[in-house]
């Protein structure tokens, strides 16, 4: 690392580092100070594929939306030397409780969205997010949540019936995703990963882009297991109504949107119950099980008002194991 840093800084002396709490994921970071400035050392190991994805992306978004700045990069060490955009998120924005003040970075973060699904093209190289993609992301789901509620709760495994009603109305509901919807999108696009700098939102964490609906990073956004958003129709609306006239065509209505987005929650915020799970079961940490239990009332009351009694009666269980 020392070797790494010389070639940007010539002189260590004075250099100090904080070490950075993560979100769950295999990357670390410090925050290096050197006089006034300060820059964020992320480290992703040897040879991580990641990091390159990290730096394609990076160059293929920064015209477009904001993004870190890159200064120094070793893809053999898996070092990377990036702009420090601070300490202050989305989430904190909102954990202030100043109902203007969200409103007005929210607006701002949907924008930094439409640029980012209206300036991005597709190639054809570009990760597809798809029904199939979809629905193996909620068999690894299911197998994360029943390993879970196995090995830790010791709870055995729920009702076959139970279990096939939610697939069934599971593979029902992605049927509704359209191929011509696909946008190009960032696919973790929610308050931690959404920084505030200057006044502005700036994306990070943006590795595993590619191109999936329009309504997935909305979602994302709208239904955010860290914030629990209470204006979502006004943002909704407000996305719509700012869209460009191709953005327009896919989305079609307001309704349509919020019914978009009220599908793509309910595959996804399932999907980040299980990732809640696999990071304690696989790495014993036990820093998101405090979402689990409000995503899945969250999800629960999302599949009841949509009529997918299936989804709802497997999610209850799971609610009351977990009481």
């Amino acid at each position: 690392m020392q070797n790494f840093l010389k070639n940007y800084f010539l002189d260590l002396k004075d250099l100090k580092t904080i070490s950075l709490k993560g979100d769950g994921g295999h990357r670390s970071y410090k925050r290096l100070i050197k006089g006034n400035k300060t820059f964020i050392l992320m480290s992703c190991g040897l040879k991580d594929p990641s990091l390159k994805l990290f730096v394609d992306i990076q160059k293929r978004l920064k015209s477009y939306v904001l993004v870190p700045r890159i200064f120094q990069l070793d893809f053999e060490k898996g070092f990377l030397l990036l702009e420090d955009l601070g300490d202050k998120n989305l989430e904190h924005v909102f954990l202030k409780g100043n109902k203007s003040l969200q409103f007005s970075f929210y607006k701002k973060a949907l924008k930094q969205l439409i640029n980012l699904q209206d300036q991005i093209h597709l190639f054809e190289q570009d990760p597809l997010f798809d029904v199939h993609f979809f629905l193996n992301e909620i068999e690894r789901a299911l197998y994360d949540i029943e390993k879970y509620f196995y090995d830790v709760l010791n709870q055995r495994s729920f009702s076959k019936e139970l279990l096939k009603n939610f697939k069934t109305e599971m593979q029902e509901l992605l049927s509704h995703f359209k191929m011509e919807d696909l946008v190009y999108c960032h696919r973790d696009f929610h308050s931690r990963n959404l920084m505030i700098k200057d006044n502005k939102v700036v994306m990070i964490d943006f590795q595993d882009a590619g191109k999936g609906p329009w309504y997935y990073d909305l979602s994302s956004l709208l239904y955010d297991s860290y914030v629990f958003l209470e204006n979502k129709e006004e943002l909704a609306r407000f996305y719509f109504e700012n869209l460009s006239l191709s953005l327009k065509t896919k989305a079609q209505s307001l309704t349509r949107v919020q019914w978009m987005v009220k599908l793509q929650f309910l595959q996804r915020g399932f999907k980040a119950c299980g990732r809640f799970c696999a990071f304690k079961t696989e790495d014993n940490k036990d820093t998101h099980l405090k979402y689990l239990k409000p995503t899945f009332h969250l999800l629960k009351q999302t599949a009841k008002d949509m009529k997918y009694r299936g989804i709802c009666d497997y999610i209850d269980i799971l609610l009351q194991t977990l009481k």
